[in-house]
């Protein structure tokens, strides 16, 4: 994964944002009003609000990208993950949920969360290996949704 770097929103990556989560949001399930809040106005619905969009790059191509959403003033929501099928397996996933955690415990972050779906195994192992654990599941606004995760920061070593 050597040549791949993960850089904060530009304008230039808005509409690779929404593809790359529409292709798999649409393989697996359905595209909800939610979805299309957050990737038809990112700006507006994410960065505005104490958000980011993270992106991975190989060389110039957008390979993946996530998203941050601000929670109040301690929290973020881990969303809009995606990884172009053709480069899973390369760490990539992995790469921009610790740059995540990383941007989120800078900015006084007490936790991070993540709505997800039982269905996503292979998206779950990974959130798990990054520290991740199972709360009891509330409300999503996600028909999708009935699997959440958190994670306390500031994050400490062994």
């Amino acid at each position: 994964m050597s040549t791949v770097s993960i850089v904060p929103y530009a304008a230039a990556y808005r509409d690779a944002f929404a593809a790359l989560n529409r292709a798999w949001i649409e393989r697996h399930f359905t595209l909800e009003p939610a979805d299309r809040r957050y990737l038809d106005d990112p700006e507006g619905t994410i960065l505005a609000k104490g958000g980011e969009v993270f992106f991975a790059l190989d060389g110039s191509r957008v390979v993946g990208t996530c998203a941050l959403i601000a929670d109040g003033p301690h929290a973020f929501e881990l969303a809009k993950m995606a990884v172009v099928d053709n480069q899973q397996g390369r760490g990539i996933g992995r790469a921009l949920v610790e740059h995540a955690l990383v941007y989120a415990e800078a900015r006084g972050a007490r936790r991070v969360f993540l709505v997800s779906s039982s269905t996503l195994a292979p998206a779950l192992r990974l959130y798990e290996r990054a520290g991740f654990a199972h709360v009891p599941f509330g409300v999503s606004e996600y028909a999708r949704g009935d699997v959440r995760m958190e994670i306390a920061l500031p994050r400490r070593e062994g």
